[in-house]
C-alpha cells in the first residue's frame, strides 16, 4: 500500500460514486504515478493486511449506524402496526430479536479491540449481522405498511436501499461467512 499525494502528476480524482448510505465513494485515476519509497506503508505485498488493520476498527461504528437504522425502521413498523391493525405480530416480533441481537456483537469487538485481541473474527461476525438487519426489519416495515411502505410517504424506501447497500460494504458478507466458517471449522 502507497501514500500518493493527491498533487501527485497523474493522480486524479475521476468521479464521485453515488452509493446509498456511503457518502464519499470515489473512483480514482493513478496513470504514470510515482511516490518515494517512504510512501510504503508495511512491506511490499502487504497492502491488503494493511488496509484490513485500518478498515475494521472503522467497520464498528458504520454497525452502529446499521442498527440505528434497523430502529427507525423498527419504530416506523410499530407506530403503523398500531394505528392500522392487521396480522403484522410476527413480522414486529421477528424484528426485534434481529436488531437486539446485534448491539452485544458489536459491544463485545469493541471491548476485545480495548483489550489488545485479535478482533477480526469478532469483527465479521458483527459487521455480517448488523449489515443485514437493516433490510430485514425494513423489509417488515414495507409489508406492515401495505402500498404505502414503497412509497414517497416515509423512509422506508431510502432506508431499504442504504440496508442493501451495507451488506456489500466494508466486503461483502459472503467474504466475512467465509472467513468466520474458515475459522470455526479448524
Amino acid at each position: 500500500m502507497l501514500l500518493v499525494p493527491a498533487s501527485a502528476p497523474g493522480f486524479e480524482i475521476v468521479r464521485e460514486l453515488p452509493v446509498p448510505g456511503a457518502g464519499g465513494q470515489w473512483e480514482i485515476g493513478s496513470a504514470g504515478v510515482t511516490a518515494p519509497a517512504d510512501h510504503l506503508l508495511g512491506e511490499p505485498g502487504d497492502g491488503l493486511r494493511v488496509s484490513a488493520e485500518r478498515v475494521r476498527p472503522g467497520r464498528l461504528p458504520r454497525c452502529l449506524r446499521w442498527r440505528g437504522q434497523a430502529e427507525r425502521a423498527f419504530t416506523l413498523m410499530l407506530d403503523r402496526a398500531r394505528s392500522h391493525p392487521t396480522a403484522s405480530g410476527r413480522l414486529v416480533f421477528d424484528a426485534m430479536p434481529a436488531i437486539r441481537t446485534t448491539r452485544p456483537l458489536v459491544f463485545e469487538t469493541v471491548a476485545r479491540i480495548e483489550a489488545g485481541f485479535d478482533t477480526r473474527f469478532e469483527t465479521s461476525l458483527a459487521k455480517v449481522a448488523t449489515a443485514r438487519t437493516p433490510q430485514q426489519v425494513t423489509d417488515a416495515a414495507i409489508q406492515v405498511h401495505g402500498a404505502a411502505g414503497p412509497g414517497p410517504d416515509t423512509t422506508l424506501p431510502a432506508l431499504f436501499r442504504t440496508g442493501r447497500t451495507a451488506r456489500i460494504l466494508d466486503g461483502p458478507g459472503e467474504l466475512h461467512i467465509t472467513g468466520v466458517a474458515r475459522r470455526l471449522l479448524r
